[in-house]
């Protein structure tokens, strides 16, 4: 494909505005005289790019508002876990009911809370969460702590 003689001297000139071929400003790194970069700076944002922009953004709000309580709940439930080790497990079972609360059908935490709640000794806490995941899918070792307790608690005659 051959270029003709003006279409290379009006690209190369850097006098000339590439839009519409008259005088271009000086000292800029586009050739474009003042109406066409007035023009081209005013252009209103394609509808396309607008609607993407709102549909891109609603989801994020969604987000960042859900963010704080899952993240409080994540706190929680490192607590939980850390009061546990400590043997505090009456606040172990405060701090696992506070992501229960956010968290309703995790599985885990509703778990570690019965497993909490059996050793501060409110077994009917415990039983309700035990009650709460029956059937569900859990890894084996929650699966062996729950029934170690559920075991003793039916010695106990809880």
């Amino acid at each position: 494909m051959e270029s003709s003689p003006n279409n290379a001297s009006v690209a190369a000139d850097p006098s000339v505005c590439v839009s519409c071929g008259g005088r271009a400003e000086p000292d800029r790194s586009i050739a474009l005289c003042a109406a066409c970069r007035a023009r081209l700076s005013s252009r209103a944002l394609p509808v396309w790019i607008r609607l993407s922009a709102i549909v891109l953004f609603i989801p994020f709000l969604l987000a960042v508002s859900r963010f704080p309580s899952a993240l409080a709940a994540g706190v929680a439930f490192e607590r939980g876990q850390r009061a546990e080790a400590a043997g505090a497990f009456a606040v172990a079972v405060d701090e696992y009911t506070k992501v229960t609360q956010r968290f309703p059908s995790s599985t885990l935490a509703i778990a570690r809370k019965g497993i909490a709640a059996f050793h501060a000794g409110q077994y009917q806490v415990a039983a309700e969460a035990f009650d709460a995941i029956s059937g569900r899918e859990a890894s084996s070792d929650i699966v062996r702590e729950v029934n170690a307790a559920i075991d003793q608690m039916k010695k106990l005659g809880r």
